[in-house]
């Protein structure tokens, strides 16, 4: 079985990268290999980010990624997904030289302000849209997903000059 590289982006990796990157590797069955990056990392991923996972039994454990500049431009052609999850309003612009499979938008439960219980209430809605969005593609045909994995760039065709003899 084809065992697929994914790469989750997000800002800082504080909770919304953090709670994919377990949801997919728990979800996935051994069908993807996934790893965080940060555009800047935090410092420790949200403690309600952690609650929410583990309440929801979910018990693998969160890891803080490695900025996304330590990836070159050819270590990310080694993925075949990559997802930027990025906040709905105001969202950092990737470098150039990403090109994402797909960019999914989230609330920041993050920076809600209010009671603890409409705070996690915040994280448990994130949860469930990042667990909806992860079984979609996880349940897609092994065909499907070959198909839209990323391919590495082609070589550049050898210039033929037609004139020479």
């Amino acid at each position: 079985m084809r065992v697929f590289k994914v790469l989750l982006i997000c800002a800082d990796n504080a909770v919304l990268s953090s709670m994919a990157q377990v949801l997919m590797y728990e979800l996935g069955a051994g069908r993807f290999k996934v790893q965080g990056a940060a555009l800047q990392p935090a410092l420790e991923v949200h403690p309600l980010a952690v609650v929410t996972l583990q309440a929801n039994k979910h018990f693998s454990q969160v890891t803080n990624p490695c900025a996304l500049s330590d990836f070159t431009e050819q270590a990310l052609t080694q993925f075949d997904f990559i997802f930027y999850l990025a906040p709905k309003n105001n969202a950092p612009k990737l470098p150039m030289h990403v090109k994402p499979t797909a960019q999914w938008r989230f609330d920041n439960p993050a920076e809600v302000i209010g009671t603890a219980t409409e705070q996690y209430r915040a994280f448990y809605t994130t949860y469930m849209q990042l667990r909806r969005r992860i079984q979609i593609f996880q349940n897609l045909p092994v065909q499907k997903l070959e198909r839209l994995a990323h391919k590495p760039p082609m070589a550049e065709p050898a210039k033929v000059n037609a004139y020479a003899s």
